[in-house]
């Protein structure tokens, strides 16, 4: 996160590798701050990059499952609406892919009886050996 004058700008960067033989559904879900919007994000899948766009429910859910019928890489958007929402991304992905996910979101920093706080809620799935 970059934090200029009350605005946080964060990103969030994870990859995973289909080392297997057949294709798997990978999730990538990121809680962010309710108040919070996304401002971009990204798929990189075996060098190519696929910037996401929003599509009517109905027409996302057809073209996800297209592109799983082909047995290409596909990904589809949910989120829920509680105190943080969670962006959720499952992807079908082909054996022998590599597919790096970046999200970018932004928020309004709240001042709180004079205090500034950020919060990030990170849930790597295992131990990460360099946090900066």
């Amino acid at each position: 996160s970059r934090i200029t004058s009350r605005f946080a700008h964060t990103t969030v960067k994870s990859s995973v590798v289909n080392s297997g033989s057949k294709a798997q559904s990978i999730g990538f879900n990121v809680q962010i701050p309710k108040r919070a919007f996304i401002s971009n994000f990204t798929m990189n899948v075996n060098g190519i990059t696929f910037v996401g766009s929003v599509k009517e429910k109905t027409v996302a859910r057809n073209l996800y499952a297209q592109a799983r019928a082909r047995g290409k890489a596909a990904g589809i958007v949910r989120t829920n609406s509680q105190a943080m929402e969670t962006f959720k991304t499952e992807v079908h992905v082909p054996p022998g892919s590599k597919v790096e996910f970046e999200l970018h979101y932004q928020e309004m920093m709240q001042r709180k009886l004079g205090v500034y706080q950020h919060t990030l809620h990170l849930q790597p799935g295992r131990l990460v050996p360099l946090m900066q």
